[in-house]
């Protein structure tokens, strides 16, 4: 390059800056590329480190409310006094449930948000129902309205054809950040959607929605503010109210994709009145119906779980590294009355789906040695595999930009991220079962399943640094699950502590931090607060291949792994 451009006339004196100045923009362009993979990385070590302990704390919790309801119904003819214990139980999970919620609620907002920016968004359209649509919004949303003793009301054109065709995700999330925002500004009075529709002639159907409330209304000055990133209105005064700041900003971008509009009208005091538009496409005649009676029955109802399908004859695998994951599946789903298989690494699914016939496998992503895209690959290769050719959805929780894509184009059947939704995760299964063997259940009483109560000392526990007290918070303080979360974690002490014993002498840091990874983790959900934190730090050491970090810290990490999980056994020999 320098010597062509002397050759052409230029002399020393012109050609050294124009290279330095090319240098400099190649430097520039490297580190450029640079920023936004460590962004790219940042996002998707976030995504897991959040949402993995989120999932274990929400499907705990969503076990502890369906127990909590046949422990009321079986308590009905038995003392005040226990019932109402049994309630104050179920407020106190309720409570944890809107915590868990709400900070996925932030994090889906960033998320959300940095697909908007990078243009990684995209408009998924299927058809669906538009009754289904508005019954997951009065679940969503009647509950916090409760908790604020504010009215909600769903106002629905009863001839509004009820299947059509669109993005439901996103049609969804736009209504849902409306009415949430509502509810949050909203101290006293009422929260409102009315929706109605304007066919266009050309086979679609103009939504219009309007969400009013009699909340704290919207200074002039202000409505500029509202579809800027990042801003909050009057901070001092709604300091208390949860959020990013972001939801209008991606509720916007939304409508724009999908050639919709919003606007706002508010008087300051009084209240404000949001307008969405959404154009869809019409599908069939068939009218919504009259909703607001079913709104009502819904209200009635109070929320209460009700698995949505039976499948006794259907087979599925579940795979995950971490056993506490599997239980939560697999209680999630007992009432479907499912047999339910389990695996805790790619090797171990992929030689049960080459000998047994599943009808669908829930698949981990982030596994040691063998991930779950190799996973997926081996079983689908596995010639004459009775499982080769069945659906198999990627669990994780990955969720960063283009995430969902990579999955599919791996050969995924579909994607559902943690923390796992259990309505989110049965109609996953209800679409990819066969329907032969799938029973939709409507109002049928359920079986009740009585659990062994357990109790015992925990004396040797707290004598090996570990705090029951933190551990049964990831119960809702039932003590029986408790119980069996401890005898999950000492009954894989052998093979865990055996994995990070030969990665460590193999000096083999990934593998390493993967397992103390996991270690960090359910050590923090049974108490072991001390070993928890002792395993970040190794962790951190391992991911920046600090070795001697590591070894000065590794026996110290097992003794006291090896502590606790004998304090375990001497608990449940007493």
């Amino acid at each position: 390059m320098f010597s062509l451009l002397v050759a052409a006339g230029l002399s020393l004196i012109t050609v050294r800056p124009f290279v330095r100045a090319q240098g400099e923009l190649l430097e520039e362009k490297v580190r450029a590329e640079s920023a936004n993979h460590a962004k790219s990385d940042f996002l998707a070590n976030m995504s897991h480190e959040i949402r993995t302990p989120i999932n274990a704390v929400l499907g705990m919790n969503e076990m502890i409310l369906r127990e909590d309801h046949r422990a009321q119904e079986l308590a009905k003819d038995d003392s005040v006094d226990m019932i109402e214990t049994l309630k104050n139980i179920n407020v106190y999970a309720n409570d944890v449930k809107s915590a868990g919620h709400n900070l996925l609620a932030i994090v889906n907002d960033i998320l959300d948000f940095s697909k908007i920016e990078a243009g990684k968004m995209d408009i998924t359209e299927a058809p669906y129902q538009l009754s289904s649509l508005l019954n997951d919004l009065n679940n969503m949303i009647l509950f916090k309205a409760q908790d604020k003793k504010l009215d909600f009301n769903i106002d629905v054109d009863r001839t509004l054809p009820d299947d059509l065709y669109g993005d439901e995700v996103r049609v969804r999330q736009i209504l849902t950040n409306i009415l949430g925002n509502a509810v949050k500004y909203t101290e006293k009075g009422s929260v409102r959607l009315t929706l109605r529709g304007e066919e266009q002639g050309d086979g679609t159907i103009l939504l219009k929605a309007k969400i009013s409330d009699t909340g704290i209304g919207i200074r002039p000055e202000d409505k500029e503010k509202l579809f800027t990133k990042f801003q909050r209105l009057e901070m001092e005064r709604n300091s208390t109210v949860e959020g990013t700041g972001l939801g209008l900003v991606i509720t916007r971008r939304l409508l724009d994709m999908m050639g919709g509009t919003i606007s706002v009208e508010s008087e300051y005091g009084k209240g404000s009145v949001f307008t969405v538009t959404i154009p869809q496409r019409i599908v069939s005649n068939v009218s919504v119906g009259n909703f607001q009676e079913r709104f009502e029955k819904n209200m009635k109802e109070g929320g209460t779980y009700k698995e949505s399908f039976r499948a006794p004859n259907a087979r599925i695998l579940v795979v995950d590294d971490t056993r506490i994951n599997l239980a939560v599946v697999a209680n999630l789903l007992k009432s479907t009355l499912m047999r339910i298989d389990t695996a805790l690494s790619g090797a171990e699914a992929v030689k049960k789906a080459e000998d047994t016939a599943y009808d669908l496998i829930l698949m981990d992503q982030r596994m040691p040695e063998m991930d779950g895209t190799e996973a997926l690959h081996k079983i689908r290769e596995t010639s004459g595999g009775k499982s080769s050719k069945v659906p198999v959805i990627c669990l994780t929780a990955d969720a960063v930009i283009g995430a969902k894509e990579r999955y599919l184009s791996e050969g995924f059947s579909d994607y559902l991220t943690k923390p796992i939704d259990s309505f989110a995760l049965e109609k996953m299964l209800k679409k990819y079962l066969p329907s032969s063997k799938v029973e939709l259940v409507n109002d049928e009483k359920k079986e009740e399943i009585s659990e062994e109560k357990a109790a015992d000392s925990y004396d040797a526990l707290r004598a090996a640094g570990v705090n029951p007290s933190e551990g049964l918070k990831y119960t809702n303080n039932d003590e029986g699950f408790y119980l069996s979360m401890l005898n999950e974690y000492a009954s894989s002490y052998e093979e865990k502590s055996g994995k990070i014993n030969e990665y460590y002498s193999k000096e083999d840091w990934k593998e390493y931090g993967i397992y103390v990874h996991a270690l960090k983790s359910t050590s923090k959900m049974i108490g072991a607060m001390e070993l928890s934190e002792l395993a970040l730090r190794i962790e951190e050491a391992a991911k920046n291949s600090d070795a001697e970090t590591i070894r000065g810290k590794h026996e110290l990490m097992m003794k006291r792994y090896e502590a606790v999980t004998k304090a375990i056994n001497l608990t449940a020999s007493r």
